[in-house]
């Protein structure tokens, strides 16, 4: 890298700060809240409008109209002449059944154990302390082992396979390793792959916090 900022003839400094800032979180929030009433899966088949969709996915119609607006501002979904919303090549990957589905993460971001720590990151800045443990008193992990609901999301989120993964397993050669630990991996699916890939791999390892030792000996984890 040279070092130089990147040059922009069009657009001024002000204005790029301003594009990181804004949607920001608020996109985050808007495509959790679309994984959440599963939208993209709801048009999977064809277009729906707005009343179709409020009463499927059970919610306040001229609400998920704006809601809707402002996801097509995103490219998520896109508005026909007729006023029905129909799937875009970015709201495909909000599908559960997409093969590179990407709901998992969305889910997993926007959801309130990752969003609230984020808003604290002042916290941690200031004192050098997660801001996790700040606001929920205990460490992440021991967090999840406690709360199976928000385990479940995380678990999901570690454990979808996008297409990263596959192309970091793909791109390097783990043949010379005889053990992979996937450290906080959910289901192992970077260490499993891995092994796959190369065929040498002895054993698969993850070690997460959440799990207990004894759920690790009776084979929660392999």
């Amino acid at each position: 890298m040279s070092g130089k900022e990147p040059e922009s003839a069009t657009v001024s400094p002000s204005m790029q700060m301003m594009q990181l800032l804004w949607p920001g979180a608020m996109a985050v929030q808007a495509i959790h809240v679309a994984a959440q009433l599963s939208l993209a899966d709801l048009v999977a088949n064809g277009p729906k409008t707005v009343t179709e969709l409020a009463v499927s996915a059970q919610a306040h119609g001229p609400s998920l109209g704006g809601f809707l607006r402002a996801l097509t501002s995103l490219g998520i979904f896109a508005e026909d002449a007729e006023g029905r919303y129909r799937q875009t090549a970015l709201s495909e990957t909000l599908r559960g059944s997409h093969p590179q589905s990407i709901r998992p993460w969305a889910m997993m971001l926007g959801t309130r154990f990752v969003w609230e720590p984020s808003g604290a990151l002042a916290l941690t800045i200031r004192t050098g302390q997660p801001a996790f443990e700040q606001i929920y008193r205990k460490h992440f992990f021991k967090h999840l082992a406690e709360h199976q609901d928000d385990a479940a999301v995380f678990n999901a989120a570690m454990s979808s396979v996008p297409a990263h993964i596959a192309a970091i397993v793909e791109a390097y050669d783990f043949s010379r390793f005889e053990r992979v630990v996937d450290v906080g991996g959910a289901t192992a699916c970077f260490s499993l792959g891995s092994c796959r890939r190369t065929l040498r791999c002895a054993v698969c390892s993850t070690i997460c916090r959440m799990w207990s030792p004894a759920q690790l000996r009776r084979g929660r984890v392999r």
